[in-house]
């Protein structure tokens, strides 16, 4: 709980790769329900759905059609803060949001891989696939920098570095300063 609420602007990058597409499982959810911040597929397909709310609980969002690939591991850097949201693809912008939030303006609640917010609701289902290399930064990293550091292996020291999951030892431990 409460572990990003201090961050006004935050890259979260991850490597996915889903085997199926159920109803809206969720790579990610952090907060709380409907004040959250979260990345999923919506419906039964490969579009993708990012979402993260404002203190009126007004949701952010950026959709893009079919850009999940069952099968393949995919890299995703979201990006926070002033300069707005924006969603990068294996380390190209696929899209922007203007709305300037960030992962402290959403419930320090519950912080998920793999799951939602949502617990017992029918139309959200687990995540079928694989996750790897999740990594928080207290920082909006560009694209230079997503590119630069999306295949380097971390050890959990770097600078702005707010939390990092490998799963290289088979637990979620997190390698980083904050553990």
């Amino acid at each position: 709980p409460d572990m990003f609420t201090a961050l006004d602007e935050a890259t979260v990058e991850c490597w996915v790769r889903f085997e199926e597409f159920n109803l809206n499982s969720h790579v990610f959810d952090f907060g709380d329900l409907k004040h959250e911040v979260y990345l999923s597929h919506y419906g039964a397909s490969p579009n993708l759905k990012f979402i993260i709310t404002d203190a009126t609980l007004t949701r952010h969002r950026i959709d893009v059609p079919g850009a999940w690939q069952a099968g393949r591991w995919c890299h995703f850097a979201m990006v926070t803060g002033k300069g707005g949201a924006h969603l990068y693809l294996n380390g190209v912008l696929l899209a922007d949001n203007p709305f300037t939030g960030s992962l402290s303006g959403v419930s320090g609640k519950n912080n998920y891989l793999g799951r939602a917010n949502i617990t017992g609701d029918p139309k959200i289902t687990r995540f079928h696939g694989a996750i790897d290399e999740f990594r928080v930064w207290k920082t909006a990293r560009g694209g230079q920098q997503i590119r630069e550091a999306m295949f380097r292996k971390l050890t959990g020291r770097e600078p702005d570095l707010a939390g990092l999951w490998n799963f290289d030892d088979g637990t979620a431990k997190d390698s980083s300063p904050a553990g």
